[in-house]
């Protein structure tokens, strides 16, 4: 993997599609259900996920995005988490000027590499449209892009993911995870009091990963797991929620746990909360009041103000299950200054506590929204 040198003009490239996504998350342009968007396709039960067909874009709607994200080890023992994330966002359905110039979706790439042992976290963004194939992602086959950062699939049906920026990157090759975990009912997760406002969400984890992490420009031989998420809808929030907590969780007994908590004006737990529970006796689907999240730890951040819980309480007592969530470096903010003008905390963390009465350790991935303001990027 080589370091490539900052590209001056791609300068112009990247304010324009900034500002015009300034005016999509603002309060009077936030992304919503009105007629103007009966286009754009909704999600409705049913839907039967399929590994490889789903993996593609699905471009008749007009929120997406994939998030890959793991652990991987060095052979010298050096621990690394990553995130590569990248996001499609639907401006105009059919644009009325033929122009390839014309904007119909925005492409925003996100890439986070944490340095466990070093205790440190980097990360890098780009933002560009798709008509001048700039970024991209195929509805055909799996092929998402943004400029030379891509994720694609070899011949032998592994994915490959390349990004590389000035001081963290990665190139990694996926094997295969088995069949999607559909979350949800019947392919459907609701995110709001309307029908309307919900999405088509699965996951892929426990992936084989291989590959090479790149960090302060010095090169890892790296091997681990990797964990996908792939969701797509139109409209997903409402007036009053402020964000989300999200936990991507492996346990060393097999188990996967994805839980979200959906916060409120009038809650910090909704009732659009949920969770994935995966065992060798296959999905089990939890409502908002058979789990709980317990902020713990909070970590302030010096660069944005925001105070998040970096250390949480998961439990479910009808599961038999009690878990403690840790950070295992409190800062792992991302400030996304040059695209969606979100802050986020987006990190790696590991896991300790008990499922059926026995002890059970593993790793996680924490994503948590809205502690530092700002309009969300999915509100109705």
């Amino acid at each position: 993997m080589r370091i490539p040198q900052v590209q001056s003009g791609r300068v112009w490239r990247v304010l324009w599609p900034v500002a015009l996504l300034a005016v999509l998350l603002a309060g009077g342009a936030r992304l919503s259900s009105r007629a103007a968007d009966e286009e754009w396709r909704v999600a409705q039960p049913p839907y039967a996920f399929e590994a490889v067909r789903d993996r593609v874009s699905h471009p008749d709607y007009r929120v997406e995005w994939w998030s890959y994200h793991g652990r991987l080890t060095a052979k010298d023992g050096r621990t690394f988490g990553y995130q590569l994330k990248f996001i499609r966002v639907g401006v105009n359905f059919k644009p009325e000027n033929p122009s390839r110039w014309a904007v119909r979706d925005l492409y925003v790439t996100q890439l986070a590499v944490t340095d466990v042992n070093g205790q440190q976290f980097r990360h890098a963004e780009r933002i560009n449209r798709a008509g001048v194939s700039w970024a991209g992602a195929e509805a055909e086959r799996f092929h998402l892009w943004n400029e030379d950062w891509d994720a694609t699939e070899n011949a032998t049906g592994e994915q490959v993911l390349r990004a590389l920026a000035d001081d963290c990157g990665l190139e990694l090759t996926l094997a295969s995870g088995g069949e999607p975990i559909s979350h949800g009912a019947d392919g459907v997760v609701q995110k709001g009091v309307l029908p309307v406002n919900a999405t088509h969400f699965y996951s892929q984890t426990r992936l084989p990963t291989r590959g090479a992490i790149t960090f302060n420009q010095q090169q890892f031989e790296v091997s681990g797991t990797s964990w996908l998420d792939h969701e797509f809808g139109t409209t997903f929030l409402e007036n009053g929620q402020r964000g989300w907590d999200q936990l991507a969780l492996q346990l060393d007994d097999g188990t996967d746990l994805l839980l979200y908590q959906s916060r409120n004006d009038d809650s910090p737990h909704g009732l659009e909360s949920f969770a994935t529970l995966t065992a060798d006796s296959g999905n089990t689907s939890l409502a908002a009041e058979e789990f709980t999240l317990t902020p713990l730890t909070q970590w302030n951040s010096p660069a944005s103000g925001a105070q998040y819980p970096v250390m949480w309480r998961a439990q479910s007592p009808g599961q038999n299950l009690d878990l403690t969530i840790r950070a295992v470096v409190a800062e792992q903010e991302l400030r996304a200054g040059e695209t969606t003008g979100l802050t986020v905390w987006s990190g790696l963390v590991e896991v300790s506590g008990t499922r059926q009465g026995r002890a059970v350790r593993g790793w996680g991935w924490l994503e948590m929204t809205g502690y530092a303001g700002g309009e969300m990027l999915l509100a109705n």
